[in-house]
């Protein structure tokens, strides 16, 4: 009997242990289960607090040692500009930088209005201030991620500090061919109205490894048309150093470039160029506006609509995408893309929405529209081309067939 009660004690025992590891294990997982909640509502609420406010997100990278451009006024009363800031290059950078991701918010809303509406808002911001205040609201910074600039190898080829292509858009040069060298330019592929990396926005070279650079970006990419908006110097200033020939060949590495055919008007200049390399040879337009003035807008509307479209007529995809630059390739450069993306989209359409083709603009080229001055000239140029020029559904031409 004594030794079949022991058994039974040792039943009970057994029984009790098997409970006890049930509700071990029970707790364990209700453990887990409370932990997996509680991340899961961390997560909600952090997209939450991100998208309380339904305007565009401004996100600006800061890297250490560097100070970053800023959206500001300046010494001119009611002006707004993107102030640039030329990167030292005597010293050698010692490592890579890492880009810290700061987020900020804007309750500026893009939206679509019907071309007559948009031309009655356009007097309405002339009397009241309306392009500047809009400018200052909408997302500026480095939005995206840009590692490749950073590298300390690619510093030398920044101009500019903070001015950065993105990493999933940049131009990526080819290196197994025998220019050899980096992959990196400063420059960024924009989708445009018709087509996906419509353009390239470009800095201008400043330097004999950029000039080798921007030529094997022209040839890799196909590129047979681009667009200089800047002139080599304004005022005692180094804007960009020439690129292209006049009367005597010039080499870049493989590239030889020999001048063909120049057309010179009052406010631009059209250059024919024969690019050679090995026993290939391709032409390329070369566009030179010359009377738009650094940080500032051309005098002449009617003259930058001229040369516009000069530059895309008879274009095709297989052209490749036009290389648009300037000295840095983000004022003058970014409202020359905006303005020819939203003049083709107003061809075709009855309504326009400047806010949102600006915002997607500087989620591919940093910084693009540089002062209020430019982006309120982008709106005027618009205007104009509707009251004048019925859209530009039809192209006027002041310059004869070439």
């Amino acid at each position: 009997m004594g030794n079949g009660g022991n058994g039974g004690n040792g039943g009970n025992d057994g029984n009790g242990n098997n409970e006890s590891e049930d509700t071990t294990m029970l707790m364990a997982a209700l453990f887990a289960i409370i932990i997996l909640l509680l991340i899961l509502i961390i997560l909600f609420i952090r997209r939450c607090m991100k998208c309380r406010q339904k305007g565009a997100s401004i996100v600006r990278y800061v890297n250490p040692g560097q100070t970053s451009i800023e959206t500001q006024s300046t010494f001119v009363p009611d002006r707004v500009t993107i102030v640039l800031e030329e990167i030292d290059h005597t010293t050698a950078p010692q490592q890579d930088e890492t880009p810290e991701v700061v987020v900020e918010y804007t309750n500026l809303k893009s939206y679509r209005v019907s071309l007559d509406e948009f031309v009655r808002e356009v007097d309405s911001k002339r009397e009241n201030d309306g392009f500047r205040e809009e400018f200052k609201e909408i997302p500026n910074g480095l939005l995206e991620l840009h590692f490749a600039a950073l590298k300390k190898e690619n510093k030398s080829r920044n101009r500019y500090k903070k001015v950065y292509p993105y990493d999933y858009c940049r131009v990526v040069l080819d290196t197994n061919d025998e220019t050899g060298g980096t992959d990196y330019v400063n420059a960024c592929f924009v989708h445009g109205f018709n087509y996906d990396k419509e353009y390239i926005a470009a800095q201008g070279p400043f330097t004999n490894d950029t000039l080798l650079d921007f030529w094997r970006m022209i040839w890799q990419n196909r590129c047979s048309r681009v667009v200089m908006l800047t002139n080599l110097f304004e005022g005692d200033r180094m804007k960009c150093l020439q690129y292209w020939p006049e009367n005597h060949d010039m080499r870049f590495g493989p590239f030889i470039i020999k001048p063909d055919v120049q057309d010179v008007f009052e406010q631009f200049t059209i250059r024919r160029i024969i690019v050679e390399k090995g026993e290939e040879r391709k032409r390329v337009t070369h566009y030179h506006f010359t009377a738009w003035p650094d940080c500032r807008v051309p005098a002449d509307i009617d003259t930058l609509l001229e040369f516009r479209n000069v530059v895309i007529k008879d274009i095709s995809p297989e052209d490749g995408p036009i290389l648009i630059h300037c000295s840095a390739g983000i004022g003058r450069t970014g409202t020359f893309i905006a303005l020819d993306t939203l003049l083709k989209e107003i061809a075709v359409a009855d309504s326009i929405d400047v806010i949102n083709c600006v915002s997607k603009l500087r989620q591919q080229r940093a910084f693009s529209i540089q002062t209020d001055v430019q982006y309120a000239f982008l709106q005027e140029a618009i205007v104009h081309a509707i009251t004048h020029y019925g859209h530009l559904t039809e192209p006027f031409h002041k310059v004869d067939e070439m």
